[in-house]
């Protein structure tokens, strides 16, 4: 990590790992129903689906009930970019093999409205690019390897594979703002 990687990194507060904090303490994205963006997504237990479209392809996650759109119609990215919670996404295929380029993406804002990676703190910058290769193994096995380049976070791109399994689903309905007002005392941060 840079040094200024490190110093958010030191500030996250998350509730899985090795520095596990209790929900209640916690500043993890996924707590105050805000989106945890690309890859940290991916590391939700709920499914998820994707539609190929002839020039575009959709991902719809079950976790938070949002979709993404992946343009595959040449397009470049915007000259003036929009940075959004899940940031513009351009693809195309190589063989077999959905490629997805990921930028403006909303990053690291302060010690209490942070998101992450993954779900064990990791910072990025309004800066990160993201480099998605989807392929299937085979009919039941699907394979996600995701570049991340953050010069603002990190000193080096870094790499690394997912792999998902094919179930037999339908996506259900999530609604984050009814599991955070439970009864569940855990599931309300910044409350005793």
């Amino acid at each position: 990590m840079t040094e200024w990687g490190q110093e958010r990194f030191n500030l996250a507060k998350p509730i899985h790992g090795p520095r596990t904090t209790s929900a209640t303490e916690a500043n993890a994205a996924e707590l105050h129903c805000r989106p945890m963006g690309f890859p940290g997504t991916y590391y939700r237990p709920r499914p998820f689906e994707i539609v190929q479209l002839q020039d575009r392809a959709l991902m719809l996650f079950e976790v938070d009930h949002f979709w993404r759109i992946i343009y595959m119609d040449g397009r470049d990215f915007p000259d003036v970019p929009l940075h959004t919670w899940n940031g513009y996404s351009i693809g195309h295929y190589e063989g077999d093999t959905l490629v997805i380029e990921t930028r403006d993406v909303i990053g690291w804002e302060s010690e209490n409205n942070q998101r992450w990676l993954d779900r064990l703190g990791h910072p990025f910058s309004d800066e990160v690019r993201i480099i998605e290769r989807i392929r299937r193994i085979d009919a039941g096995n699907l394979e996600i390897t995701v570049t991340i380049e953050d010069p603002v976070a990190y000193e080096e791109p870094m790499t690394g594979s997912l792999m998902f399994r094919a179930r037999d689903f339908e996506l259900a309905e999530f609604i984050c703002a009814e599991l955070m007002m439970s009864e569940l005392p855990e599931m309300r941060p910044g409350q005793d």
